[in-house]
């Protein structure tokens, strides 16, 4: 990549990288070693185990998906980056539906570790109860799938073109930034984790508006459901 398109992206996303830079040392440095220490010291059943044991599989995926992902955007490949993000956001509809229903749980968990998860994404981010999320996914989806947008700058007038550029790049990092962030937002609410520290980390007015429209939803739905559950 030419040394002008690195600094072109590093002055477009430097609010950006630093936030990811900032929140990647606490999911590493921190967050990762709570979970395991939970983990160590829980007593669990057969099933149990096994429901945790996806439920690990996609928080290390998910994170790697992040971090696959910032290589892209700091690559200028911005829309390859997008594709990512979509991923991403199928593995929080995995864990929500894994864990929406005690009952079903275990089954779930189940299907999932031998590739028999058959249910429709629509179906699983039902059950995840956020619809902003899901128009995210929808919006990722029609722009890296179902239409050209995302691969019309892959041609020139002399043909095929796989050259980086920044184009982009400032929105891939603010909508990847809020998909994270909720991402592990989801992970303290699972393991009981005091967000204290999370929530202490400086964050983009851009990344906050994303991050405030998931968070939301999913605090009203709890408080919805534990109505329910006590009435």
């Amino acid at each position: 990549m030419e040394s002008d398109i690195y600094s072109i992206i590093k002055d477009k996303c430097k609010d950006q990288f630093e936030f990811y830079n900032e929140l990647e040392n606490y999911v590493e440095r921190e967050l990762l070693l709570e979970i395991n220490n939970i983990k160590s010291k829980k007593k669990q059943t057969e099933q149990d185990d096994r429901v945790e044991y996806a439920i690990s599989l996609l928080i290390s995926q998910g994170i790697k998906a992040y971090k696959s992902n910032m290589i892209l955007i700091r690559e200028g490949y911005a829309s390859n980056a997008l594709i990512i993000q979509r991923s991403l956001v199928e593995i929080i509809f995995n864990i929500d539906y894994i864990l929406e229903n005690n009952k079903f749980k275990y089954k779930r968990a189940n299907h999932y570790l031998h590739n028999k998860l058959n249910e429709k994404v629509w179906k699983r981010a039902e059950l995840s109860l956020n619809k902003h999320l899901y128009k995210t996914y929808q919006d990722l989806s029609n722009y890296t799938h179902i239409n050209f947008k995302s691969t019309s700058r892959n041609l020139k007038e002399n043909g095929i073109s796989i050259e980086e550029n920044e184009d982009m790049v400032d929105v891939a990092a603010i909508i990847g930034n809020g998909i994270y962030y909720y991402f592990i937002y989801v992970i303290c609410e699972i393991y009981d984790i005091d967000k204290k520290k999370l929530n202490s980390i400086k964050m983009p007015e851009s990344v906050k508006i994303s991050k405030d429209a998931y968070t939301a939803e999913k605090i009203v739905v709890s408080v919805f459901m534990d109505i329910l559950k006590n009435n």
